[in-house]
């Protein structure tokens, strides 16, 4: 059952403006949750479109399923499990549904002979059988829902925060409250009032869609005033996806590489498409996977999303023994990872996976479907209280036998690349479409007088993280 989440604002009414909101902990659970997101989640749960990140989401939707290692593959990528999932059921208010993303599991077709006891949280995964998992087994309630008092997810909740216009939260107290007003002129201050406002889910939502674009996503939603203007954001690419302590590291030779052939303009000296292995695939579908917490930490707290990155340095900026709870959730914000088997094989960006310690159980009636996380669950099938263990599989994993599994979401096969991040299989209409979109520019095919040439080039986790940079300023 949601609990009641209120919010208090103080507008200065002279300019309709949102000048700082006071909270407990349960709002500001909420904001932190957004770091634990997949980028994936993000598209899905705001329905807008965000430039290249949404040709990556399409190229999924659109590509033949022989390219991918399963059909569970393009679910993984299109539907992301959020590591931290077991955690936000407990939020005050449930924004994601998190409860009904998985109410399912699947389990080898031939369950009742099958003797690997295997389940996937995506349907079509291959058994290591070699049939399908595509019996669905329903997850029964674990135990009713609590009557206990909401205390808090990652922040203590007697705790009373004050949050900016742009999400940057600070722990209150009168005099930053005094600094804040201060800071106003005299007209400014005579024009405060005090505003409760009641968070809903939906809302929620809404201030995740508008601080990706908008530097005062609390106005905007809160009060009604859209700020549509270019954000200007300035981002750091000098070493993207190098650890703030070693940034004096340069690239080695050891570093892992890309080779992608590049067709180039020879007049603009643009790029139209790429042609690339389904390695450096992997690596681009995986960016919907990614917890934006940890590319926010990837890319040194600058990833040019101005809102995130308040949220994300707040948590960096706050007193751990007042404000959270404990150390290990902090690191689930400032250092989320990826869910159990959503890293790829050849993967270039490091990211960490969450170890994989759940156990799941069945009936011990082989024709019952219902499963569970607590082994003596009972159910009105179970035969002498028998009960089965599974252990959860690894989705990406292709049939036996097949040569092109590659351990990665993408089987063995080439792949084109647009410079605008469409993925599909070669083709002449990938080639048009690419030449075409010089048209966007007004120059049309004109432009291309001077020839097409191929270029091969190497990149590695430096060049990936200056195109990531970019990628995330598409929003």
């Amino acid at each position: 059952m949601a609990k009641a989440v209120t919010l208090n604002l103080i507008v200065d009414k002279s300019c309709n403006r949102v000048r700082f909101a006071e909270s407990d902990g349960h709002f500001v659970d909420i904001l932190l949750s957004f770091l634990t997101l997949p980028l994936g989640s993000i598209l899905r749960l705001t329905k807008q479109s965000f430039g290249s990140m949404n040709n990556l989401l399409e190229s999924v939707e659109s590509l033949n399923s022989v390219c991918f290692s399963s059909e569970a593959c393009r679910s993984m990528l299109l539907r992301p499990s959020n590591s931290a999932s077991h955690l936000l059921t407990s939020l005050p208010l449930e924004y994601d549904s998190i409860k009904n993303l998985f109410p399912f599991c699947y389990t080898c077709s031939s369950s009742s002979s099958c003797s690997y006891r295997r389940i996937s949280f995506y349907a079509n995964a291959h058994c290591p059988c070699g049939k399908l998992m595509n019996q669905k087994l329903e997850f029964v309630a674990d135990a009713p829902p609590s009557s206990i008092a909401y205390s808090g997810l990652f922040c203590n909740s007697a705790v009373k925060f004050m949050i900016s216009d742009d999400l940057l939260i600070s722990q209150f107290s009168v005099e930053s409250a005094v600094e804040q007003i201060s800071k106003l002129d005299i007209k400014q201050r005579s024009c405060l009032e005090s505003v409760n406002v009641d968070i809903t889910a939906e809302k929620i939502v809404e201030l995740l869609k508008r601080l990706l674009v908008s530097d005062t996503p609390l106005t905007d939603v809160f009060l009604g005033v859209r700020d549509e203007k270019d954000k200007g954001v300035q981002v750091n690419i000098q070493q993207p996806f190098v650890a703030k302590g070693d940034q004096t590291q340069a690239p080695t030779a050891h570093t892992r590489k890309f080779s992608l052939k590049l067709h180039v303009s020879e007049d603009e000296g643009t790029t139209l498409f790429a042609q690339a292995d389904n390695d450096f695939a992997d690596l681009l579908f995986g960016f919907l996977t990614y917890p934006v917490g940890a590319v926010i930490s990837k890319l040194g707290g600058q990833s040019g999303i101005r809102c995130m990155d308040n949220l994300y340095n707040s948590v960096k900026a706050l007193k751990p023994a007042n404000c959270f709870k404990n150390n290990d959730l902090i690191g689930k914000l400032l250092n989320p990872k990826l869910s159990p088997y959503f890293k790829a094989k050849n993967q270039l960006i490091k990211l960490d996976e969450e170890t994989q310690t759940q156990s799941y159980f069945t009936c011990g009636d082989a024709l019952c479907y219902n499963s569970s996380k607590v082994g003596n669950k009972n159910c009105a099938h179970y035969y002498n209280g028998k009960y089965r263990q599974l252990n959860l599989t690894d989705p990406k994993r292709g049939c036996n036998g097949d040569q092109h599994s590659t351990g990665g979401y993408m089987r063995i096969s080439k792949y084109m690349v647009t410079d605008n991040l469409v993925i599909r299989q070669p083709s002449s209409n990938i080639v048009i479409t690419g030449i075409l979109r010089k048209d966007d520019a007004g120059k049309g095919i004109d432009s291309l007088k001077g020839g097409i040439h191929a270029k091969n080039v190497e990149i590695g986790e430096h060049e990936v993280g200056v195109s990531f940079a970019f990628l995330l300023n598409s929003l």
